[in-house]
This record gives structure tokens, C-alpha cells and sequence, in this order.
């Protein structure tokens, strides 16, 4: 049995302890039992359970260790304790947890390394340690942690096998190993790894040689096809079975 009951934590401007916003984008529990909490033009918050209390981390523009930006979408913290932070707009923040800092990783156009776009809709660790991020405008990134630089996977016009669009919502790895991207109008893509890069282990370099992406769309003359095109979250259950959630076309 549970308790059908349900407490609000809501945005409150003369409660200091209060989130500091009202429209939630992220969650994510830490190792150590604490709640953080991602808020549209409310930064980052730090909810710890036990004793009630929130810490907001805000953008200070004449503070470059503050956040990168108020609007906090998509939290991650990854197998080596590293929480990362996908702004809208600011990038992607990597949180220091001694000096509750943040360091930047922003789009530079005069560098091909750097992260393809600063509007980040999700952070996924795969089973190999690696660090996809998906962003709104710029396609997919790979982030190379140890030489803190990007790979870029974007849709190209003139290859099928691309990804479909640049405009990305969810990204979830099935048992297989193989990467789930949901797009927003362009379907749902699979990501097809090569036999070589399947039988890696633990491996932060990534070739790309022979990988493609498998595509699947709506099909208004396929009753079981997709029935809508925009993806905004995946989900894959213990049997591997993939939940998607739709913008417009229900659950499939």
C-alpha cells in the first residue's frame, strides 16, 4: 500500500527556502539522497528531503563560476559522481561539488570541437560510460570527458542514414546497445552501431565507421506505423520494450 496523497513544493517569493521557480524541466537523485531540481528562469535547486531545505544556484552575470543560465532542462549524473546540467540556452554545466561551481561548455563557431548547440534538451550516460547530449537545434553530441571535447552527429540531406533532423528531444540505449533518439518531427531514430563498436567494452572514443541510423516515421497508410512524429521522451522497459511518448499522438 502507499499513501494516496501527494505534498506540493511550489515557488514562493517571500520564503527564501522555496524552489525559485514554478515550472519544473529536470529531476534528478543523487548517490547521496539529495533531489536536484531543474526550473525554468529559476536556475538549479538543491532539495535535501530530510531537513526540508533548498539551495538555489543562480545565474550571476558577474560570476563566471555561477550557472550558465536560469532555465535548467535536463540533470545528469553519471557513473564517475559528475553532475552535469543542460541549460536552454547556456550550454552544458559540469557542477564542482567542492567549490559549487559550475564550468561551462558552450558552442564556439570556430571550433568544430566544442558542443554543436547551447540548447540542451537531454543528458544519457550509455553502458559504456558515454556521454550523449541532445540538443534542440544542433543534432546529437558526443562528449569525450577525458579531452573535454565534442563529436558531432547531425542530419546531413544528402545521406538517409543520418539522423532525420537536428532538433532533438530524449535519447534512451536499449539492452542491445544500440542508442534510441526522439526527435521532434522527424520520428523516432535508431541508432546501429557497427559490429566493431558493439563489442566494446568501456570505450569514450567512438568510431563512426559503419553506423547508421534506422529511421522510423508516421505513415498515414500503416495503421502500426508511428503515429506521430515528434517524440518527446523514451522510455524501455526490463522486458525491452520501448515506450514512447508523443507530441500529439498519445503513448506508443
Amino acid at each position: 500500500n502507499y499513501a494516496k496523497k501527494f505534498n506540493s513544493y511550489n515557488y514562493n517569493p517571500n520564503d527564501p527556502n522555496s524552489l525559485s521557480a514554478q515550472i519544473v524541466r529536470g529531476i534528478q537523485l543523487d548517490r547521496n539522497g539529495e533531489l536536484w531540481v531543474g526550473l525554468a528562469g529559476g536556475g538549479l535547486n538543491k532539495f535535501d528531503r530530510s531537513r526540508k531545505k533548498v539551495t538555489h544556484y543562480l545565474n550571476n552575470p558577474n560570476i563566471p563560476g555561477s550557472i550558465a543560465s536560469n532555465d535548467v532542462w535536463a540533470i545528469n549524473e553519471d557513473s564517475r559522481g559528475t553532475l552535469w546540467i543542460g541549460t536552454y540556452g547556456g550550454g552544458l554545466d559540469k557542477f564542482n561539488w567542492e567549490t559549487e561551481t559550475f564550468t561551462h561548455f558552450k558552442f564556439n563557431p570556430n571550433d568544430i570541437n566544442s558542443i554543436s548547440d547551447d540548447f540542451i534538451r537531454d543528458i544519457y550516460e550509455d553502458s559504456k560510460g558515454r556521454l550523449w547530449i541532445a540538443t534542440d537545434f544542433g543534432g546529437l553530441n558526443l562528449f569525450d570527458r577525458d579531452t573535454e571535447s565534442f563529436y558531432r552527429i547531425q542530419h546531413d540531406p544528402d545521406n538517409p542514414n543520418s539522423l532525420p533532423v537536428n532538433t532533438l528531444r530524449a535519447v534512451a540505449e536499449d539492452r542491445d546497445g544500440n542508442l534510441w533518439i526522439g526527435t521532434f518531427g522527424g520520428g523516432l531514430s535508431k541508432l546501429v552501431l557497427n559490429p566493431e563498436e558493439k563489442k566494446k567494452v568501456h570505450n569514450e572514443v567512438f568510431n563512426t565507421d559503419g553506423n547508421v541510423f534506422k529511421n522510423y516515421q508516421h505513415d498515414p497508410t500503416k495503421v502500426n506505423s508511428l503515429s506521430n512524429n515528434s517524440i518527446q521522451s523514451i522510455y524501455i522497459d526490463k522486458n525491452g520494450i520501448i515506450w514512447l511518448g508523443t507530441f500529439g499522438g498519445g503513448l506508443n
